[in-house]
C-alpha cells in the first residue's frame, strides 16, 4: 500500500486536497466517505484537514474557489445534511445517506 506523503505536506505548510476521483485507471472509488476514511487511517489528516482537503482546497485546486468550496454569501450554496452528525465522525460515516441535500441554493430531501 503507497499512499501520497499528506501528513508531511500538511506540517510543511502545504494546503492538501483529496476527491473520491472515480477512475478507472487508478481510483475506481465512487464514495467519498470511504476516501475521507482513508484519508484518516492512512494519511493521518484530522477531521478537520479532511473537510478542508475535500471542500476549500478541492475547490482553489479546480480554480472555482471564487463560486464554491465554502458556505458564504455570493457562493453557489452546496452542502449535505446529516441526522446526529458531527465533524469528528466524518471520516467514519461510510454508507450514511444524508438526510438533505443543497444544490446551488435549492434544497433536495431524501
Amino acid at each position: 500500500e503507497k499512499f501520497a506523503p499528506a501528513r508531511d505536506l500538511i506540517e510543511a505548510g502545504a494546503k492538501v486536497a483529496i476527491a473520491s476521483d472515480f477512475n478507472p485507471g487508478s481510483s475506481a472509488v465512487a464514495d467519498p466517505y470511504f476516501v475521507m476514511h482513508l484519508a484518516a487511517r492512512h494519511l493521518k489528516m484530522s477531521p478537520y484537514e479532511i473537510l478542508t482537503a475535500f471542500t476549500l482546497n478541492a475547490a482553489a485546486v479546480l480554480g472555482i474557489a471564487d463560486t464554491c468550496g465554502t458556505v458564504e454569501p455570493g457562493k453557489n450554496a452546496d452542502m449535505i445534511c446529516f441526522e446526529d452528525a458531527d465533524l469528528l465522525t466524518l471520516p467514519y460515516m461510510i454508507g450514511i445517506k444524508p438526510v438533505e441535500v443543497i444544490k446551488k441554493g435549492r434544497r433536495f430531501v431524501n
